[in-house]
């Protein structure tokens, strides 16, 4: 399956999250066996802190006593786990921007030696182990550790490598336990980065906590705990649980999630009807909707990707969720989300409708409810307008000043979509197309009555409507 690259369309400066794992708040207590040779470096350091020199502004650190043990040299650093710290120091020449523009990371050792030079991102997974990643230029943005954006080599204290595989991340489930994510599946690694075949994968980002004797597991981007999993700790699944809702009392739906890479989710509603025929044509109309919405909203850098080991990076990440509503017997199937673009100044918020009805499975067209040769564009253009210059709290690209027919031409050209209400259309703009982004989705209630000569009357769509 050809896979199409986020088109950069803007850069964000995303908030710069430090206490993620650089500074090791994802740390675990993995088992101390006495052949671990940072055991030693580890109870040495066992109690240092690290402390700011008010002269130079740079970080070192002194131990329980207050003493100094390692000289303030470093322009950023975190404390020490497993014998080992995490430092930042200045890029030669400063060339990088994003994450690397306040300089690359290194790993010492608690006589302050290099165990990993300076020479990208590092950022702790837990006590001992660590991921690492070439310099280049990124922003943050995305994952458990906002980090998740380009692939990173899992390493240990003293800097040997544990994987062939590279990863986007890992984060510890347990002693023994790690979840990693290659981009385009999540799945289980030991402590020493081997794949473990018996524990399950999963063709979207998701996170994994234990509790007790039992692991539990959840897609990264579903903030509604609409989907989970629990498994035991050799990996055999236990429970999966798709939350059911009811639409109406002959319909209800589970959520699904369709993700073609790391950074992208599409939720999207699983319908469950006595008539299976019903089912499956309702079911395949939605599925082709957000295959349809994925094509088209995910464009390409350059070219084409084939082979998803060519991707070494991601530059946005795509989330997107759904809403339903029923009018009639039509479904509003409402996809709502966002595009953020990492170092943008903000998200680019996602809205459109769609329509199926639930008596014949049948998706149809908003044009679909009005006359084909009918001038309902400028009908609905004239609606608007009107709406528009009885509010003086609107702020539009337009005012009240601008000539009719261009404000009737602005509203008639955009790309508006409409919900079904039950009072009317909700017609409403994508942000940029006729105001600001600070004004959202411009929306504009228009009455079913002020358009009835302009309805198809024999129309399959009116009659689900009003019939």
């Amino acid at each position: 399956m050809k896979r199409k690259l986020f088109k950069g369309l803007s850069l964000m400066l995303m908030g710069v999250m430090l206490c993620s794992l650089i500074i090791g708040c994802n740390k675990t207590n993995n088992t101390k066996s006495e052949d671990n040779p940072l055991i030693g470096d580890e109870k040495i350091s066992s109690g240092w802190v690290v402390y700011v020199d008010e002269k130079t502004g740079l970080y070192g650190y002194k131990d329980k006593s207050g003493e100094i043990v390692i000289a303030p040299t470093y322009k950023k650093a975190w404390d020490f786990y497993g014998g080992r710290a995490i430092v930042l120091v200045p890029a030669p020449e400063n060339k990088y921007f994003g994450v690397l523009s306040e300089g690359i990371y290194g790993l010492i050792d608690p006589k302050g030696n290099y165990a990993v030079e300076p020479e990208g991102l590092l950022t702790r997974v837990d006590t001992w182990h660590y991921l690492i990643a070439a310099p280049t230029e990124f922003w943050q943005g995305y994952g458990p550790d906002t980090y998740s954006v380009i692939k990173k080599k899992l390493i240990d204290g003293l800097g040997v490598v544990h994987s062939d595989m590279e990863f986007y991340y890992v984060v510890p489930v347990n002693d023994h336990l790690l979840l990693a994510n290659d981009g385009s599946k999540s799945f289980f690694i030991d402590d020493k980065g081997a794949l473990l075949d018996q524990y399950p994968s999963f063709y979207f980002p998701i996170i994994a906590t234990q509790e007790g004797g039992k692991i539990f597991i959840k897609p990264l981007d579903d903030r509604n705990d609409r989907i989970n999993w629990t498994m035991s700790l050799d990996g055999k699944t236990l429970d999966d649980k798709m939350v059911k809702a009811d639409l109406n009392a002959d319909i209800s739906y589970t959520t699904q999630i369709l993700s073609s890479y790391i950074g992208t989710s599409i939720f999207y509603p699983v319908f469950s009807l006595d008539d299976l025929d019903l089912q499956s044509k309702m079911n395949e109309n939605i599925f082709s909707i957000v295959k349809e919405y994925q094509t088209n909203t995910i464009k390409m850098d350059s070219d084409e990707i084939v082979d998803y080991s060519q991707i070494d990076r991601i530059n946005s990440t795509f989330s997107v969720d759904f809403k339903l509503t029923t009018i009639g017997n039509v479904i509003n199937y409402e996809i709502n989300g966002y595009w953020y673009g990492f170092g943008g100044a903000h998200p680019n918020n996602l809205l459109e409708t769609y329509y199926v009805d639930y008596k014949t499975g049948d998706q149809y067209k908003f044009s679909d409810l009005f006359i084909s040769d009918s001038d309902w564009e400028n009908a609905i253009a004239e609606n608007v307008d009107e709406i528009f210059m009885q509010d003086n709290d609107m702020f539009l690209f337009i005012d009240h000043n601008t000539p009719k027919a261009q404000r009737l031409k602005t509203f008639h050209d955009a790309h508006y979509s409409a919900t079904l209400t039950e009072k009317g259309l909700s017609i409403y703009f994508p942000q940029y197309e006729i105001a600001p982004y600070a004004a959202g989705f411009p929306t504009f209630e228009i009455p079913y009555d002020n358009l009835d000569q302009f309805y198809d009357k024999n129309g399959s769509f009116y009659k689900a409507l009003f019939k």
